[in-house]
């Protein structure tokens, strides 16, 4: 009976081992927020393609990861203009705001670059940041916002902005009721404007 006992301990042991090894893999990998590495070549790209002469005095918008081709750029008054295909297999749109402290509309700098870094897209100029989606614009808007890349910090701010309507029967009909009088209460985070 002793010698089974040794015998059977180095399986055993193997065994939990195993069984060790297989429960540490399946454990979830923890994916950071975003690329940070792909964004610090943006940085490096764009200082060196002389797209951005002075970071301490611009931020960067973009968006966690590089995007593929069927995402698209849909601009915030749309009226004015077609949806923009993402031009590489793998691309990374970024938003240069030369003027970080001015109220949107205010000129900034769209520009696409591949995931490679070897090119980028003729650069656009325009007033806001695009509202990018996903599956040839049918898709929900992916996170596009400024990221802290350069010295010039994102702005992040919360205030109230008192608002004034007209009677309910004429210009608030149909509005959302957060809308209807009072107060609105923006929150702008990174860039990205809440309400």
């Amino acid at each position: 009976m002793k010698t089974l006992f040794f015998k059977m301990l180095p399986i055993s042991m193997l065994v939990i081992s195993l069984m060790c090894l297989i429960v540490i893999n399946a454990q979830p990998q923890t994916q950071e927020p975003f690329d940070r590495e792909g964004h610090a070549q943006i940085v490096r790209y764009l200082q060196e393609n002389k797209i951005v002469e002075n970071l301490e005095q611009v931020t960067l918008w973009t968006t966690p990861f590089a995007l593929d081709s069927t995402h698209v750029i849909r601009h915030m008054i749309r009226e004015k203009k077609e949806d923009i295909r993402f031009p590489y297999a793998m691309n990374w749109l970024i938003m240069i705001d030369d003027n970080p402290e001015a109220n949107f509309a205010h000129p900034v700098r769209w520009v696409f670059i591949d995931d490679k870094f070897t090119m980028h897209s003729e650069i656009m100029k325009e007033d806001f940041p695009p509202i990018v989606l996903p599956d040839y614009g049918k898709g929900e808007a992916v996170e596009f916002k400024c990221f802290d890349l350069t010295p010039r910090k994102c702005f992040t701010e919360e205030i109230a902005v008192p608002v004034k309507f007209r009677p309910v029967n004429t210009i608030t009909a149909g509005m959302p009721s957060w809308c209807q009088g009072g107060s609105i209460r923006l929150q702008i985070t990174a860039g990205i404007l809440k309400i």
